[in-house]
This record gives structure tokens, sequence and C-alpha cells, in this order.
């Protein structure tokens, strides 16, 4: 079905509504029409069923018509009835019948079949009734009535005119949603505006709603976009070697040789995979080996400055590493690797000349550098922030406190506290 031949909620519900209220109506106008044709019945026959024990003394009397009251005649047999009666062919004894010809002068009259004993012959009579009083009462109760209808029709447009207003502000709101997210293009993820006061609750909590959903699309692409970036920028050192490793065994013809670059290549494959590994996690927002703890000792820290040891040749940096307390991280190993050489890497970087001490407290590292700063770093060095997001990432995956500010002199510190 198409969306144009679909009714809006304002549409149903004035057709609900106007439907409703005219079934109300013709029930109603049913239900009197009925009751005071019941009762226009009930008054007839109660009435004859009386004259006829009236109207035996003149059958006695040998009267072949007579008038009991002013509504009721009486006729013995059927030769004294007017030509112009529509009287059925078949009536059974007492049993009330409506004369409905409206070309007869009797329009609207009663007429009952009934037998009187008069000297010892079973005579037929005939009892017409029409009470002009109940007519006319009847005809201005008619008249009544279509004054309380006229009533319950203003009545109606005033209560559907009601309804619309009503169902106006219901959908309104919801309408001006519909298009707001009709507005929108794939990639916009700007939070909808929240409806005025007059909206109800429920559109509300469907904005807020709606909102949350789209900041959790806007979550799952952003990391996938950081997975492609944190890809490129991560596995670039471990290719590096890999090709450098490739090309020397290509020249290579001393087993010892050939047996160091075996080991290369198995180091940055390996770092290839931890590095994959930790990346897709951060995209799937899952930890690994979470229930693992790493402490965090001299060998560890060592192989970490080594790998990165390259960035400070021709500079006169030193590195340093204060041992205040144990400290121990509760992850795996590769994750721990991942961070601080994130985190060395970004102050190598950016250290000119002076120090990078790593200071290793109760469950805190810190590396503090003597180098450029945050206010004065340059945006081309190679890595600088985005190994830190990646550190940041990590550290929100696993409820760990990071952070970057300066030093009151020169440099700035990088700090992580593990929970």
């Amino acid at each position: 079905m198409k969306l144009n031949q679909i009714r809006s909620a304002k549409q149903l519900t004035f057709i609900y509504f106007a439907g409703l209220a005219c079934a109300i109506i013709v029930f109603h106008f049913s239900l009197f029409n009925s009751t005071l044709k019941d009762l226009e019945i009930f008054n007839a026959e109660n009435r004859l069923a009386k004259e006829r024990q009236l109207a035996v003394p003149f059958v006695e009397s040998g009267k072949m018509f007579f008038e009991i009251s002013p509504y009721t005649q009486v006729f013995v047999g059927t030769e004294d009835l007017p030509t112009s009666l529509p009287i059925p062919s078949i009536m059974t004894l007492n049993k009330l019948y409506e004369i409905g010809d409206g070309d007869s002068e009797y329009y609207d009259f009663f007429i009952m079949r009934s037998q009187v004993l008069s000297k010892g012959e079973m005579l037929d009579i005939y009892l017409l009734h029409y009470d002009e009083v109940y007519e006319t009462s009847e005809q201005q109760m008619y008249q009544q009535q279509y004054k309380q209808m006229l009533i319950s029709l203003l009545l109606l447009a005033i209560s559907l005119y009601i309804i619309l207003k009503v169902s106006d502000r219901l959908t309104s709101p919801l309408s001006n949603l519909s298009n707001q997210l009709k507005q929108r293009s794939v990639n916009h993820f700007k939070p909808l505006d929240l409806p005025d006061k007059n909206a109800t609750k429920e559109i509300h909590l469907l904005t807020q709603r709606i909102n949350e959903y789209q900041e959790k699309i806007k979550n799952l692409i952003e990391k996938e976009r950081s997975f492609t970036r944190y890809a490129s920028h991560e596995l670039r050192s471990p290719l590096m070697v890999m090709r450098g490793a490739i090309s020397l065994l290509s020249h290579a013809d001393s087993p010892e040789f050939v047996e160091r670059q075996r080991l290369r290549l198995k180091a940055s494959t390996d770092e290839m995979d931890y590095f994959v590994n930790t990346l897709l996690s951060l995209t799937r927002n899952e930890k690994l080996d979470s229930d693992n703890a790493t402490l965090i000792k001299e060998p560890l820290l060592q192989k970490i400055i080594l790998s990165h040891q390259h960035l400070l040749e021709g500079k006169p940096v030193k590195c340093n590493t204060q041992w205040l307390a144990p400290c121990q991280a509760k992850a795996s190993n590769n994750i721990v690797q991942i961070i601080l050489g994130n985190m060395l890497k970004n102050a190598f970087l950016n250290t000119l000349e002076g120090a990078v001490t790593i200071q290793v407290e109760e469950n805190a590292i810190s590396i503090i550098d003597t180098g450029i700063g945050l206010k004065e770093k340059s945006d081309q060095a190679e890595g600088f922030g985005l190994g830190l997001l990646i550190v940041k990432d990590i550290c929100k995956l696993y409820d760990w406190q990071f952070s970057l500010k300066d030093n009151p002199d020169k440099g700035c510190t990088a700090t992580i506290r593990f929970n």
C-alpha cells in the first residue's frame, strides 16, 4: 500500500468519532420511534380490551353500529363497515391490526375483531379505534425529537471540532518529528529538537529514545572509522619491519642471520596480531582477558622503550625510570604494551631535548617529558594525538582514568590510573 493511501491519525480519529456519534444519534432516534410505536399499540390494545366489554350491552340490544367513546366505533358484522376501509382478509380474534393505507380516511386506525354472544348467537364485532389526541401528541413528540436531533447535530459538530483540535495537538508533535527525520541525511546524527511543552509525555520519551539510538549509531560508525585510523597507525611499524626483514632475507646466506630475521618476522606478526585483536575489541566494545592481571616490571618497560628507541636517535634526550611502588593492571600483557607504547611514543616524538621519565607508582604510571607541551604541540608530528586517542579509548573500555596536562616548567605529563 502506498504511503499517501494510508490515513493519518487525525483522519482516523475524526472518522472514528464521527461514525460513533452518528451511530449513537441513529440508535437514539430508532429507540425513540420504536418506543413511541409500542406505546401507541399498548394504548390501543388496552383501550379496545376495555371497550369490548362495554360494547356487549349495545350488541344485545340489537344495534349494528354505535360509538362507545369519541375514539372507538363498533360495527356488528361486515355489512356496515366502510367500503374504503382496507380490512385484512384474515383476522385473528382479539388481535390488534393497524391500518396503514395513507389514502384511507381511517389512516392510523387500529382494528380488532372480536365475538359477542347475543340471544344465543355468536356475532362478529369490529372495533375501530382512532385517538386524535394521541396522534396529535405523537406529532408533537416527533417535532420535539427533531429539535433534539438538531441540537444533537450541533453538539456533534462542536464535539468533532474539539476532537480535531485535540487530535491535532496530539499528532502535530509526531508529524514534526517525522518531518525532522525525513529531512535528515544518512550521516546526520545531530539530536532531534525536543517537542514543546504541549506535546505528550510519550512524544518526549520517543524523541529521547530516537536521540539515544542515533547516538549509538554515531558511536558505532565512529568506532569503525577509528578502527581504520588506528589500524593504519599501529600496523605501520610492524609492516616496515617485515618488509625490511624480507628484503634482507633475499640476500642472506648465513643461517644465524636468517634465524634473526625469522625472529623479527615472528615478533612483528605477533605484534600485528595483538594490535588487530585490541583494535577489534575497541570496535566491538569488548574487554580482552579482563580477568588476567599484568604486573608491570622492569623487563616489560625495557622492551617497550627499546621498541621506540629509534625515535630518540639524533636527539639529546634520556629515558629514565622511577619505581615508587609496585603497579598492577587488570588486563593482558598485550593491552598494557599498547597503551604504554603509545604514551611513550608520543613523549619521544615531541621531546627534542631533556628527558622522558617513566614514573611507576601504586596502581598508576606517569610519563613525564620535557617536550613542546600541549600548547605548542606540532600537529605534523607523526602519531601525535592518534596514539593517545587509542590510549583514551582503551582506558574508557577498561574503566581506567587517563589524564594529560602541561608541566609547570616544560613539557607535559600523561598518567594512567588503574582501578
